[in-house]
């Protein structure tokens, strides 16, 4: 594991959980807080830019989210189940324009949410995006497809997001403010296998520590942690 947990991969036999996973955005608690610079006044724009930073996270390389606002592409996950290439050949074949507007909304996200050190590596794995999914931009038995080559992505995420968004404490520092919690990350993705494209929704409970920062109006994200919660991991 890395020092972030970062979604959802899936294997071509069964999908395996390491990250995150999906359904719709879930309410969000708040049960203490030793108070922000502004008690009252700033804690419930700290925990908003929070947990929309944990949903950006989440849709990293999701290829139907391409709406700036996090919650707004929590609407493009599609029903899990498996369907046949004639019944959903959308999901067979991604095209590098697809990709590449992905990844530019990502970025523009990221950039929303996220700041400083956390910015960058975060754009990090922004980048990979293309280099990961190029093989699902081949014709199915195409050289260097899934169907022919087993050892490249064979699966893809639509969109992600974080249920259940639960923030226990909320401190302040010399710099900004920290929030620990809990809450219930997910992905929609897609699992090219032979003749048939499984959907799935994965989901994981993590152990969240945000440090966020003011940057001009907003809070931003400069510290991500959230290992699986006791009992959660794959």
């Amino acid at each position: 594991m890395t020092r972030h947990e970062k979604g959802v991969h899936m294997s071509r036999k069964k999908v395996s959980v390491l990250l995150g996973s999906g359904a719709a955005i879930a309410g969000i608690a708040f049960v203490a807080s030793s108070a922000s610079s502004q008690p009252g006044k700033d804690d419930a724009a700290i925990i908003e830019a929070a947990r929309l930073a944990m949903v950006a996270h989440q849709q990293l390389g999701a290829v139907d989210a391409l709406s700036t606002d996090p919650d707004a592409n929590v609407k493009a996950a599609i029903a899990k189940g498996r369907y046949t290439k004639s019944a959903r050949p959308e999901l067979r074949q991604l095209s590098n324009g697809r990709i590449s507007a992905a990844q530019d909304a990502s970025k523009r996200r990221l950039e929303r949410y996220f700041t400083g050190a956390e910015l960058t590596f975060e754009l990090t794995l922004n980048d990979r995006q293309p280099a990961r999914y190029v093989a699902l931009t081949l014709p199915d038995g195409a050289p260097g497809s899934p169907a022919v080559d087993t050892t490249v992505t064979a699966d893809y995420i639509t969109t992600g997001g974080a249920n259940d968004f639960h923030v226990d404490t909320l401190t302040t520092d010399s710099t900004g403010v920290t929030l620990t919690g809990t809450a219930t990350i997910w992905i929609n993705g897609v699992m090219i296998e032979g003749d048939l494209t499984e959907v799935a929704d994965p989901s994981n409970k993590v152990d969240f520590t945000l440090h966020l920062v003011k940057v001009g109006d907003d809070w931003k994200v400069d510290s991500y942690e959230a290992p699986f919660a006791g009992g959660s991991g794959p």
